[in-house]
């Protein structure tokens, strides 16, 4: 099998994987995270925030838990949801939103992820060019 085709396999396996990831409410992040066993290693994967049914931010780390809790659930102004959701959303997205995650074996395989979900969902994705990556 050329290496392409293994590629294309893998995104497609994770794909289906990231698909059928259950979907938990922003506001028990740190919970769920902390419950499950294989985030406590800080492992490789990507994360996305689902809010009225739409993927609206993709993202990769290398580690999932500590990412969504620093971005999606610290305070202050430098965080990332509060850089990407404009403010009159951001209670409703922070209240209402859910996440999901998939952790992946390297840190190649996060960023193949990463890119195929952000080509496949960008009808829903916000994308704000004025927004520096930190």
């Amino acid at each position: 099998m050329h290496t392409i085709d293994k590629i294309f396999e893998l995104i497609s396996r994770y794909n289906e994987m990231f698909d059928q990831a259950v979907e938990s409410s922003l506001s028990e992040a740190e919970t769920v995270l902390n419950n499950d066993p294989e985030c406590q290693q800080g492992r490789y994967g990507v994360y996305g925030i689902v809010y009225e049914d739409d993927l609206i931010y993709v993202g990769k780390s290398d580690n999932v838990k500590r990412r969504i809790i620093t971005d999606f659930l610290g305070t202050g102004s430098h965080t990332l949801k509060r850089k990407m959701i404009e403010t009159d959303e951001y209670d409703r997205v922070t209240r209402d939103g859910n996440f999901k995650y998939l952790l992946v074996d390297s840190n190649i395989d996060a960023m193949l992820m990463e890119g195929f979900l952000i080509k496949k969902h960008e009808d829903e994705i916000e994308f704000n060019d004025e927004i520096e990556n930190p």
